[in-house]
């Protein structure tokens, strides 16, 4: 039972975005796209699987990519196995952003998987923009959410 006392309920109208980090990363992934939103309302995971592959920082260089290759962690294969019991991309609007310079998911392969999305866009980058250009994704990412 719910009971009001005749004031209204505001909405909050600042935009939620929430960021999963892929195989071998964690939420630490993230914090400098994170920077570059302050206005939005965003939230992070921490998946159990994660693990270690410099493939995914083509376009990350010097200190940078050598920091990021020690955060790495391992990949859990039960993560590999398990079925998928249900797909966010069915229930709630989705994105999808091509890095046309990966090396480590070729971007014929990131078409197929886009085809789910609602919308493609697309960034001349490796496979961790979040790491190589915070800057330019968070653009990206402001201009969607602002669609």
């Amino acid at each position: 039972m719910s009971v009001h006392s005749g004031q209204e309920f505001i909405l909050n109208r600042v935009p939620s975005l929430l960021l999963v980090h892929g195989a071998w990363h964690g939420p630490w992934a993230w914090q400098s796209l994170v920077e570059q939103l302050p206005d939005i309302d965003i939230h992070t995971v921490s998946l159990p699987s994660s693990g270690n592959d410099a493939a995914a920082l083509g376009d990350l260089y010097d200190d940078a990519a050598e920091q990021a290759v020690g955060r790495l962690g391992l990949q859990a294969w039960a993560s590999t196995q398990q079925p998928l019991t249900q797909a966010a991309w069915h229930t709630i609007p989705s994105t999808y952003i091509v890095c046309e310079a990966d090396n480590a998911l070729p971007p014929f392969a990131q078409e197929i998987m886009a085809k789910r999305a609602e919308r493609v866009l697309r960034m001349n980058s490796s496979h961790s923009p979040f790491l190589s250009q915070p800057s330019e994704l968070a653009a990206l990412i402001s201009g969607e959410l602002s669609a």
